[in-house]
């Protein structure tokens, strides 16, 4: 099914394991999905950056944006993040959703997507990006928020909700 030997979930894992991060599928309580801890590598007595993602997350396309979300914790912030009733945690908790939307549905990869005739709903275009249905439609909102209902990008037009891309030069023929 996928033109590499590795899924986009082992992709992204390896990717976030070449910067230096262990992750480790464990069991964690329910309403956590992921976490970014350091430690101390028992072996040289290093500190390491580990992340632990919930092994009880069913879906490969979840553990990646899970991963990816924990990732964007070690690189960008320090300290306990679960206290949202603090204006500072829940500052950079958005800033890196809002890197998250970008790193995972970049513009680029929803025109490609959008213009793929066999990707012909909302389900498919998360599938064939291998993340949730729900964070894509997030990241579209988010979108639709950044740029505006209509953007233009590159040589093409955008529009966020419902997704539709066109090449600028079929608009101007119109």
């Amino acid at each position: 099914m996928y033109k590499n030997k590795f899924t986009p979930l082992e992709e992204t894992y390896i990717q976030i394991e070449n910067t230096g991060i262990f992750i480790v599928e464990t069991a964690l309580p329910v309403e956590v999905d992921g976490r970014c801890a350091r430690a101390i590598d028992e072996y040289d007595d290093e500190e390491i950056l580990v992340m632990q993602i919930n092994k009880n997350i069913s879906s490969d396309r979840k553990k990646r944006q899970v991963g990816w979300h924990e990732w964007e914790h070690c690189i960008y912030s320090t300290g306990d993040m679960r206290d949202l009733n603090d204006d500072s945690n829940r500052w950079f908790e958005t800033r890196i959703k809002h890197r998250e939307y970008e790193d995972l549905v970049s513009l680029d990869s929803l025109i490609i997507g959008a213009q793929d005739p066999f990707i012909t709903c909302i389900c498919e275009l998360a599938e064939w990006l291998y993340i949730p249905d729900e964070f894509l439609c997030e990241a579209l909102k988010f979108y639709d928020i950044k740029l505006g209902p209509i953007y233009k990008y590159k040589d093409f037009i955008i529009r966020f909700n419902p997704l539709n891309v066109c090449i600028r030069s079929e608009i101007a023929a119109d």
